[in-house]
């Protein structure tokens, strides 16, 4: 038994028993991650990559709206989600994390069945702009709920592990939604809209039926209502500002670089889609694993000073690739793609860290929304703006100075942030 003890924590076993957690970390949840959150997150995200990949398919053809018409509706919808996410956040605070889930979920399902009967544009504003509030409702009451049932220590490994979880989801979503594209016709379409539908519905029953022994009753009822507001807590405001300059990831990466892959290089148009699916998997494979170290506030900023300096690397990457041509051209995309991807990932495990280690316990959920209003508004502006920057001559290199102050102030600014007293701290949850 001795021998094969030792045998075992040889060196060889201990790097092959690491490549097998770096493979697999993914599919096991870490500790301390209740399975509902697992569950629903897999489920939800098949229902989302399904309805994403048909909504201005479904809209266009079987709703009769133009594309300026689609567009303008998903254009009000952010700007009305960044108005209300915060005074929501409040809401999940002072009614509790899983009523506020259960709520938003309900009033998802409910308007998505809703969508087949959307025939102008007047309805499908309404129909999408509650969509919008709905949804803010149930993301500040989940990110709440989180907060409320795993351990103070292991929030940003539960969540990077969701996320992984998510882009699995995703990817099986759009797998079905294919289905319906090769089949194309608008009973299809009305079939992925119904699935999304009772996916939520059955969230709503899981979430009533096993959501108060997920985690501790008490730690997942209201808050106590707080007077103060995390809108007057400038240091978070700050971390926010910068949270939302690393969310340019995201734009970058759904609108910029396709527009630049067709626009100012010389690479096939295939690689669209082959960057897309290389972050997934980079996603999946590696979203735990560039968490660890950002549990504590420090440890985030320091993840968002990795972020920084990725990015920075990423913009430097794709302004060469617009000077180089043939197989260079193809390996500086890719090679960018890859860097664009860690910087995601570590600003995404900076932002988990950062909002849960600052957030008062009773205001949890309105606190996290205030962090999120960078990256919501980030979306309104970024994709105009960052298309219109990087196409100039030297638009690239401007990205790459703005990345690294980033990297520069985020370890002072969560300083600044850890040093100042939260409105509302001593308000509790139980």
């Amino acid at each position: 038994m001795g021998e094969v003890r030792e045998r075992a924590q040889s060196p060889g076993a201990r790097r092959l028993a690491g490549i097998v957690r770096a493979v697999v970390g993914f599919v096991v949840p870490p500790g301390g991650s209740p399975w509902l959150l697992t569950v629903r997150t897999l489920t939800y995200a098949v229902g989302s990559g399904a309805y994403l990949a048909v909504n201005a398919v479904f809209f266009t053809r079987y709703a009769g709206l133009s594309a300026a018409e689609v567009a303008l509706g998903l254009s009000v919808r952010a700007a009305v989600e960044l108005l209300v996410s915060v005074s929501l956040g409040r809401v999940a605070d002072r009614v509790g994390g899983l009523r506020a889930w259960l709520a938003g979920s309900l009033a998802q399902a409910l308007l998505f069945a809703l969508y087949p009967q959307v025939r102008d544009v007047s309805a499908f504003l309404a129909v999408i702009v509650l969509m919008g509030c709905a949804g803010s409702l149930g993301a500040a009451g989940r990110a709440r709920y989180i907060g409320d049932v795993v351990a103070a220590g292991r929030r940003v490994g539960v969540s990077a592990f969701l996320r992984s979880v998510q882009n699995i989801g995703l990817a099986a979503g759009t797998g079905l939604a294919g289905l319906a594209l090769a089949v194309d016709t608008p009973s299809g379409y009305v079939l992925v809209i119904y699935l999304n539908s009772g996916i939520l519905l059955l969230e709503v029953l899981l979430l009533a039926c096993f959501g108060a022994t997920a985690g501790s009753p008490a730690a997942a009822g209201p808050a106590r209502f707080s007077r103060t507001t995390a809108m007057r807590d400038v240091p978070f405001l700050a971390l926010s500002a910068l949270n939302g300059l690393l969310a340019l990831n995201e734009p970058m990466l759904f609108v910029v670089l396709p527009l630049w892959i067709l626009q100012r290089t010389d690479a096939p148009q295939v690689l669209i889609a082959v960057t897309l699916v290389v972050n997934m998997a980079m996603t999946v494979l590696l979203q735990v694993r560039t968490s660890r170290r950002a549990e504590d506030v420090i440890g985030a900023a320091r993840s968002q000073r990795f972020a920084g300096c990725w990015l920075a690397a990423a913009c430097l990457t794709f302004w060469a690739s617009g000077l180089s041509s043939g197989p260079w051209t193809v390996a500086l995309l890719v090679g960018g793609l890859v860097t664009l991807t860690f910087g995601e990932l570590y600003a995404s495990a900076a932002a988990w860290g950062q909002s849960y280690g600052l957030a008062p316990d009773g205001m949890r959920a309105e606190y996290i929304a205030v962090h999120e209003l960078g990256p919501k508004a980030t979306w309104i502006l970024g994709p105009l703006g960052v298309v219109a920057l990087v196409m100039t001559p030297a638009g690239w290199l401007v990205m790459v100075v703005l990345f690294l102050a980033v990297a520069a102030l985020c370890v002072p600014a969560a300083r600044w942030a850890m040093s100042t007293p939260r409105p509302g701290a001593g308000t509790r949850t139980d």
